[in-house]
């Protein structure tokens, strides 16, 4: 099992908010801001590759022996 822990950074919010930005979630494209800014799919075919190949090693091993 892998298991990833992300701790972002924290900062004060702002005392007044002057702008807001609106981001829709698409299937076509990941996603776009409302100035028009858009982020594409991501291509995980090599992280995906590279889970299925660790997996299927650590398929065969039993908890707490050497092999």
């Amino acid at each position: 099992m892998v298991r990833y822990r992300i701790r972002p950074k924290l900062t004060r919010a702002p005392d007044k908010i002057t702008a807001t930005v609106g981001i829709d979630v698409g299937i076509l494209n990941c996603a776009h801001d409302t100035e028009g800014t858009m982020i594409g799919v991501l291509d995980l075919t090599e992280e995906r590759d590279r889970l299925k190949r660790e997996q299927r090693t650590l398929s065969g091993k039993k908890h707490g022996s050497p092999n």
